[in-house]
C-alpha cells in the first residue's frame, strides 16, 4: 500500500500539491518496491535471442514507468539492457546495435 501512496503522488505533482522533493522521494521509494517485486516474481529462462534496450530519454529524469516495464520483461525472459535516465537517442541507437538488438 505504501508503494501505491507514492505512486499517486507523482499526480499530485502534475497538479501542484506536491513539490519535486516529494516527487524524487516516492520515485526512490518506488526503485526499492521494484527490486522486491522483481525477487518475488516468478523467473522464466533466459531467452538470450531476446534483448531489449530500455532507458529514459534525453531530458527525462522520471523512471518509474521503464522500472515497471523493465521487470516485466525480465520476468518473461527478455535479457535488458537498462541504459539509465537521461540517456540520449544516439547512445540507444549505439547500444542497441552493439548488444544485436532487434
Amino acid at each position: 500500500m505504501r508503494f501505491l501512496n507514492r505512486w499517486l503522488n507523482s499526480f499530485k505533482f502534475e497538479k501542484g500539491k506536491i513539490f519535486l522533493p516529494q516527487l524524487l522521494m516516492s520515485a526512490e521509494s518506488a526503485s526499492g518496491a521494484f527490486e522486491e517485486i522483481k525477487e518475488r516474481m516468478p523467473k522464466n529462462e533466459i531467452d538470450t535471442s531476446k534483448k531489449v534496450i530500455i532507458a529514459t530519454v534525453k531530458g527525462d529524469i522520471h523512471d518509474i514507468g521503464k522500472n515497471i516495464v523493465k521487470v516485466l520483461l525480465e520476468s518473461h525472459g527478455f535479457v535488458v539492457y537498462d541504459l539509465g535516465k537521461d540517456v540520449a537517442p544516439e547512445v540507444v541507437v549505439k547500444e542497441a546495435n552493439e548488444k544485436d538488438c532487434d
